[in-house]
């Protein structure tokens, strides 16, 4: 009977060894995972940086663009279609100003 616990002991004693190999094997195992994942995390987040940074730009530009194409709209609006007339003639009366006149 006493042989027998002691055999029952020393097979609890090599199970638990075995379980704390174990555990240990996968805190390292969840180690290497977790530092995988803040390297992802960390790679993710400055390609996003980047990709925002590219997005402001390409905004900022586009803003630009169309404050300057509505810059030469108005401008255009406020150029009267003919240079040589007075500012509310268009070019039509110019035109008929210098065609030649019946006898």
């Amino acid at each position: 009977e006493l042989l027998q616990a002691k055999q029952d002991l020393q097979d609890l004693l090599i199970a638990r060894e075995e379980q704390e190999d174990l555990l240990r094997k996968r805190e390292r195992e969840l180690t290497a995972l977790k530092g995988a994942l803040k390297e992802e995390v960390s790679s993710h987040d400055q390609e996003m940086d980047k990709l925002k940074e590219q997005y402001d730009a390409e905004l900022q530009a586009l803003r630009e663009s169309v404050e300057e194409a509505t810059k030469v709209k108005n401008a255009e609006e406020r150029t009267p279609y003919c240079l040589f007339c007075d500012d509310d003639s268009d070019s039509s009366e110019l035109v008929a100003s210098l065609s030649p006149k019946p006898y």
